[in-house]
């Protein structure tokens, strides 16, 4: 047993050392909250027990290309202003967490279809006594319509989720008109968001396109910024199996 709790320190403090020097390595300013926050975070995803959702395991690769990558979020902040925001697809609760840390006022929703994800955040949540946070296991496409849901936020933010078209269809429902949507994508999807027009059946505009790199020759990224111009039409969102076989564009 003390080996474990060994090895975790280790992992942590691993993760903890490459957050901080990719952060400032990319010229992200990050609070002592948000530092507290990203350790707790680590702390908790080396403890958990069941499946962890990511997609890479070595801590200096979350820490650069989840956890840092999250908080260029930064790069558009004065477009977001939010008291209320969604995270979409959150799965380990990233980028809506950085939100969270980095913007103490805005209240974070964190959405995902998956049982497994859900319970992790849930877990973390609960676990840190992280107030603001609420964890909902829905699919986006079941939800978006309802009141209680239907354009509540100021902002939405989504990473990996879906293509940008899909990610538009599903996200745009939830946001007000006047809020902002912010998709984490990669530089081979440029020219497809540079399609979109600037009002189509979801009622979103492209605002903008923030390009970046991640340190140590992680890669290139770009952020997909867009404004909701007007209320979805009716029959939006559709069914997911009509989106992904007749995407928008």
């Amino acid at each position: 047993m003390k080996e474990i709790e060994q090895e975790r320190e280790v992992l942590v403090s691993r993760g903890m050392l490459a957050f901080v020097g990719s952060v400032n390595a990319m010229g992200l300013t990050v609070t002592k909250i948000a530092l507290e926050g990203v350790k707790e975070w680590l702390d908790f995803y080396y403890s958990w027990a069941g499946r962890r959702v990511v997609g890479f395991g070595e801590p200096e690769l979350i820490a650069a290309k989840l956890l840092a990558d999250s908080f260029s979020y930064e790069k558009v902040a004065s477009l977001l202003g939010c008291e209320r925001a969604l995270d979409l697809g959150s799965g380990n609760g990233w980028p809506g967490l950085a939100l969270r840390f980095g913007m103490p006022d805005c209240e974070v929703t964190l959405l995902d279809s998956r049982e497994g994800a859900c319970d992790f955040m849930r877990g973390f949540a609960s676990q840190g006594a992280l107030s603001g946070v609420h964890v909902i296991q829905a699919r986006a496409e079941d939800i978006g319509g309802a009141p209680e849901f239907s354009e509540v936020y100021d902002a939405a933010v989504s990473r990996a989720m879906a293509m940008p078209s899909v990610a538009l269809e599903l996200a745009s429902p939830f946001v007000k008109v006047g809020g902002t949507l912010v998709l984490w994508l990669g530089p081979e999807q440029e020219d497809i968001v540079a399609q979109v027009p600037s009002v189509n059946e979801v009622g979103m505009g492209l605002w903008d396109i923030v390009r970046y790199s991640l340190p140590s020759g992680l890669g290139r990224r770009i952020l997909g910024v867009y404004r909701k111009v007007k209320s979805v039409d009716t029959g939006f969102p559709r069914r997911f199996s009509s989106i992904r076989k007749r995407p928008l564009f």
